[in-house]
Parts: structure tokens; sequence; C-alpha cells
């Protein structure tokens, strides 16, 4: 039908995006969890919007959706949570390379030859 052709785009856009989501966090290790924690609140709360639920432990309302399939809105919501996947995505690889530069580099340290005699004289 022309409604489902209508919602197929911002059906595969969200599942794209949730795909990416779950693929980058099985890459992320628990030490950069503090690092990226602004971006995956920026996460939650678009989902939680999108079903009308409060992230607020006092205040978990369900009782209406914000954005509905066949809402004008749908496709903003689409548009920005994959935005912030994105962001997030770039974020998590930028930090995983830079920790794969430090470990590099830590292991050539651990191999440096020295002297604790040629220290103590500096």
């Amino acid at each position: 039908s022309d409604e489902n052709l209508d919602r197929y785009p911002f059906a595969m856009a969200l599942k794209g995006a949730l795909r990416s989501y779950a693929v980058v966090r099985e890459l992320m290790t628990p030490e950069l969890e503090p690092l990226v924690l602004s971006h995956l609140k920026n996460i939650r709360e678009s989902v939680a919007e999108a079903f009308g639920v409060s992230l607020d432990r006092n205040n978990r309302s369900s009782s209406t959706r914000r954005v509905r399939w066949g809402a004008k809105e749908i496709g903003d919501w689409v548009a920005g949570l994959t935005e912030l996947v994105t962001r997030f995505e770039e974020r998590v690889e930028t930090l995983l390379r830079a920790n794969d530069k430090m470990e590099s580099h830590l292991v050539s340290l651990s191999e440096v030859a020295y002297e604790k005699d040629a220290f103590t004289t500096v």
C-alpha cells in the first residue's frame, strides 16, 4: 500500500541506526563508557521521547506516544536519532583508536632498556 511505501525509508533508517548502535556498544569497553555517557544519554532520551516515557525514575509515564508511524514528525525523529547514533559511533571509533595507540606506546615503554643508576644521577 502507499502508506507502507511512505514508511519504508523511515523503517530502514531506524533499523540501520539501531543496528549501528548495537554494533558500537559491543565494540565499546567498560573503560570507555564514562567518556561517551553524554552520547548514550542523548540517544536514550530520544528513544524515551518517541515513546512518551520519562527517564526520570520518579516519573515513568508511558500513557501516550509522542511519535507515531503515521505522524509527520517521524522523519524528523528518525533523522535526529540517526544523527545521534552517528556521532556516538564516531566518538567511540576515535576513542578506540586512541586507546590502541596508548596500549602500543605502553608496550613500547615497557620494552625500553634502562639502568636505574643512570636515572639517579639526573
